[in-house]
């Protein structure tokens, strides 16, 4: 006798966001906080606890800054959206996030650099490959949906079927399909 398991597909939240994907580099210490007492070569601080901050924070690049927090307001609008008309139930438990990040296609992949005709060049790539960087594209995602599709992002144990490539057509538009998926 054998047994058999029954397969079946756990809810997954999907939607789409258009606009130049931006990525979210890493975390920079700020400062210090915790009680300050007074000492004979300065000040020395009890129990201190580092502030940190995005880099993109950071003085020298607040154009980046708010292109940041405009991108990730955009994917947290969507997602809201998403949620409210599917019913969405915020997990819990563990999540995969699925980001297919498609970026427009620069001149020197077509013919004749004619985007218009749309025939690409024999060394034209599908995947895109070089800046930015995967894993700072999934981390603005990533946190732009804790509090939205899950409760905090460290709930995200995988990125299976993440990729980033070049649009298909010549007036492909840039932007990113998100999966959120809830594992068992």
């Amino acid at each position: 006798m054998s047994s058999q398991v029954a397969m079946f597909e756990l809810p997954s939240l999907e939607f789409v966001v258009l606009g130049t994907p931006v990525t979210q580099g890493s975390k920079a210490v700020a400062g210090y906080a915790g009680e300050r007492i007074p000492t004979r070569k300065g000040v020395a601080i009890l129990k201190p606890r580092a502030i940190l901050v995005e880099q993109s924070n950071m003085a020298t690049e607040t154009r980046k800054a708010h292109r940041l927090k405009r991108w990730r307001e955009t994917i947290a609008m969507t997602a809201m959206r998403v949620v409210q008309r599917d019913n969405w139930q915020r997990v819990a438990g563990p999540v995969n996030l699925c980001c297919e990040f498609v970026f427009t296609r620069p001149k020197s992949h077509f013919v004749g650099g004619d985007r218009m005709r749309g025939r690409l060049t024999a060394k034209a790539p599908s995947h895109h490959v070089g800046y930015p960087d995967q894993d700072k594209l999934l981390r603005a995602v990533g946190d732009a949906l804790t509090g939205i599709a899950y409760d905090d992002d460290s709930q995200v144990v995988s990125h299976d079927g993440s990729l980033k490539r070049w649009s298909h057509s010549a007036l492909g538009r840039p932007g990113v399909r998100v999966t959120v998926r809830r594992l068992a």
